[in-house]
């Protein structure tokens, strides 16, 4: 970090320093000199609450927040405002910028793994499959002995007694057995600390997976099942079981509620033709580096992935009729239903019997929007919400295969114009 910059923060750090409260706040012990440890943001007046954010941005600025969480660059601040509370400026100055130092030089590589819910990989897949910045990989025994390796190498170096240690590891690689074996596991490399590694990580597994659940139509026969890819803990059993009781009747029931998402050889092929590894080179580039369009249809696969997380009718229905509208919605004022349903019609129709039948059927899915947005009650049916998934899909599907095309979302709308006038 430059010299003006240093001292651009610091003396930002002076003035917050002099605005801190003069009293601690209830439920706080000692004094201003046990900072960090006991600071808070209730330790500063109102206005100071800017300079704080000034600082932070400061910060940001010099890119912290691509290998730091907020947490940790909050840590940064706490200690400066601490150095500068105890020792003074020059040596709050001298510490900040042996923590710059720290920071900027800061190379050690992470890699996270996030055990998956609802989804198996076939064992005829032998490779990590990549998506976007994440790799699917299937925990096996010797993966997961590899893993327990590096893990005990590095609990032996701590200073607990030579008892405890074995007692960590064994309690370590029970855990580490029971939640990761033969599990799918989303795994990313990071170069970061690792509470900003574990935040990057589930931002860019849920990316990866609304690429699948884009797919989940296409490949699943639900039959009445459903089916759900997320994260581990947040994927309900596969089996509901259910009691009906009263005074004269008992009745119970264990019920197989949910279908794996399995990946096989054929899914891959599946997975090919509806273009999700090339959507993956596009989860793969910076977002600056995107094209207007190309962030449109990330944005569109989001709520269409999004919609196959829900276990309800209706937030399903409302996520694919923002799935529609991020492609659709007009610039102008014209009524959206009408010209979602038209402009749906005219990109998916192939000819103009279909291009009728799905603008009729887009409206009259449209007419319950508004219920559903506002409660109401039974206001979709299983087959609206069967119909739109449908639809959505074989929206998302076009403009993935088109997006060569276009550059931006203007040239989708100019592409429907010319389509009405010929």
């Amino acid at each position: 970090m430059n010299t003006n910059r240093v001292d651009s923060i610091l003396r930002n750090v002076v003035k917050l320093t002099s605005e801190l409260k003069e009293s601690l706040p209830d439920g706080f012990e000692g004094s201003y000199l046990t900072i960090p440890e006991y600071w808070d943001k209730q330790f500063l007046i109102e206005d100071s609450l800017e300079t704080y954010e000034k600082i932070k941005d400061l910060l940001l600025q010099e890119k912290w927040g691509e290998k730091f969480s907020e947490k940790f660059i909050d840590a940064v601040i706490r200690k400066a405002i601490a150095n500068t509370k105890k020792y003074g400026i020059e040596e709050a100055k001298q510490q900040f910028i042996e923590e710059c130092s720290k920071v900027e030089s800061y190379s050690t590589e992470m890699t996270v793994y996030i055990p998956l819910g609802g989804i198996q990989i076939d064992h005829q897949v032998n490779q990590p499959i990549s998506l976007g910045n994440i790799e699917l990989l299937h925990v096996s025994e010797q993966v997961l002995e590899d893993i327990q390796r590096q893990g005990n190498a590095i609990t032996r170096t701590t200073t607990h007694s030579k008892e405890d240690i074995d007692s960590f590891i064994q309690e370590d690689n029970k855990t580490l057995s029971e939640n990761f074996l033969h599990k799918v596991c989303a795994i990313h490399y990071i170069i970061a600390e690792p509470e900003k590694a574990l935040e990057v990580a589930n931002k860019e597994t849920q990316k990866a997976l609304n690429l699948l659940r884009y797919t989940i139509p296409a490949v699943c026969d639900r039959s009445g099942l459903e089916v759900r890819i997320d994260v581990d803990s947040l994927v309900p059993s596969n089996t509901q079981n259910t009691i009906v009781l009263s005074p004269k009747f008992f009745g119970k029931q264990w019920k197989r509620s949910r279908e794996e998402y399995r990946i096989s050889p054929d899914v891959m092929e599946i997975l090919e033709d509806l273009g999700v590894f090339k959507l993956s080179e596009l989860l793969q580039k910076s977002y600056v580096d995107l094209n207007e369009f190309e962030k449109v249809l990330l944005r569109g696969i989001y709520w269409f992935g999004t919609s196959q997380t829900h276990m309800d009718v209706e937030n399903e229905f409302l996520n694919l009729t923002i799935c529609l509208e991020v492609f659709f919605t007009p610039h102008s004022g014209d009524p959206i239903s009408s010209t979602i349903a038209e402009s749906t019609a005219l990109w998916i129709g192939r000819d103009l019997e279909e291009r009728k039948r799905i603008k009729d059927r887009i409206k009259k899915l449209y007419s319950k929007r508004s219920k559903v947005s506002h409660g109401g009650s039974n206001a979709i049916d299983e087959q609206s919400v069967v119909d739109l998934r449908v639809i959505a899909r074989r929206v998302v599907t076009k403009m993935i295969e088109r997006r060569s095309e276009f550059e931006k979302k203007k040239d989708v709308s100019s592409w429907l114009e010319d389509q009405k006038l010929s």
